[in-house]
């Protein structure tokens, strides 16, 4: 998986959902290409997201979680490179991760969420 397929994984697994504009701002692409990014993604793994067209976002599917019992919490802070990133809302901030280091152990999703 390249990097930018693990990063709309990882905030599918970890956040529960992915703008098509989020994807194109952290990688600084354009939308059609951030598009082309979920179809690739959806062509390889066609049962493990939706499109929420309400909420105009990607989900995880049910079948997305049963495949994938648990992910790194390293992983993915190590690739929002700027924690400000998790959060739509910019005044809604948490502190450099930079220099942290978390233990590996297991963090359900929505308790993270």
């Amino acid at each position: 998986m390249d990097i930018q397929q693990q990063y709309i994984h990882l905030n599918l697994y970890w956040l529960g959902k992915l703008t098509t504009s989020q994807l194109a701002r952290h990688f600084q692409i354009s939308l059609p290409t951030a598009k082309r990014l979920f179809a690739h993604y959806k062509n390889n793994h066609p049962n493990w997201i939706t499109y929420n067209p309400h909420k105009k976002y990607w989900q995880p599917t049910q079948a997305f979680y049963l495949s994938n019992k648990t992910e790194s919490l390293n992983q993915f802070f190590a690739q929002t490179n700027n924690s400000n990133e998790i959060f739509e809302n910019p005044d809604q901030t948490l502190p450099s991760f930079e220099h942290l280091q978390l233990p590996e152990h297991y963090v359900a999703p929505d308790v993270f969420r």
